[in-house]
């Protein structure tokens, strides 16, 4: 299965508040549709919100916010379902 690099690439962005996490994610999913996908489910903390703030608006989805990239050669093992590989212990 491919291996996905998520870097974010605005830190600025009051999205930022809708993730519980901020730096390059390394996913294993089959595409980079599911790699957001994963990366939202993984990181987003929305129920921590209050509902008053805006609609929000998760930053892996958005290409303006995080870049993704599948990853060609790679150390981690692309055998397994689909998870966050890196940072550890999103995944589990």
């Amino acid at each position: 299965m491919p291996i996905w690099r998520l870097e974010p690439l605005d830190l600025s962005s009051e999205y930022w508040a809708y993730s519980r996490y901020s730096g390059v994610a390394i996913v294993l999913v089959g595409n980079a549709d599911k790699a957001r996908f994963c990366a939202v489910k993984a990181f987003s903390r929305l129920a921590e919100i209050p509902r008053s703030r805006k609609t929000p608006r998760i930053p892996w989805q958005d290409a303006d916010l995080v870049r993704c990239s599948q990853v060609v050669d790679s150390t981690f093992n692309q055998n397994g379902p689909s998870c966050v590989l890196d940072p550890p212990h999103y995944g589990e």
